[in-house]
């Protein structure tokens, strides 16, 4: 499936999340020199690179949006109905992204950055719900796995 949209602006290669990371590493380094208890910067380190991975996904996210008043998706036309915040699952834990919302008349709506991103009714991506689906055939009593999978 091809979503069209015509070209607006040259891409941006710079990525703010990767230089908010670069600068609260060198505050934490300062504040921590020398290092006196070495369990608890590398537990702030963690912390700041898996913030910093959630950013870069968000920010990665949000470029597969579309904010224009109307597209076109295997010759259908679809227009933009609204512009709102979803939270989505990564692996890195909830990434927040504003998307936009289309509709064809009264179709269901569609998602650009969702159908782009193959993420699956809101929720994640395919390779997430397999391991959820798989996690479930494991650990869940028989009749329960009968009525949810």
């Amino acid at each position: 499936m091809q979503v069209c949209q015509p070209l607006a602006e040259a891409a941006n290669f710079s990525c703010h999340a990767i230089q908010q990371l670069e600068q609260k590493l060198a505050v934490l380094r300062q504040e921590h020199s020398p290092i006196k208890h070495f369990e608890d910067y590398e537990g702030e380190i963690h912390k700041l690179f898996i913030e910093a991975e959630q950013s870069v996904l968000a920010e990665d996210l949000t470029g597969l949006d579309i904010d224009v008043p109307a597209i076109e998706v295997s010759g259908v036309c679809y227009h933009r109905v609204l512009r709102s915040s979803e939270t989505y699952q990564s692996a890195v834990g909830p990434v927040r992204v504003l998307r936009t919302l289309y509709r064809n008349g009264k179709d269901h709506s569609i998602i650009p950055l969702e159908l782009q991103a193959g993420i699956v009714e809101g929720i994640g991506h395919q390779k997430q719900l397999n391991k959820l689906s798989g996690w479930l055939r494991k650990c869940l009593p028989e009749r329960l796995k009968a009525y949810l999978i």
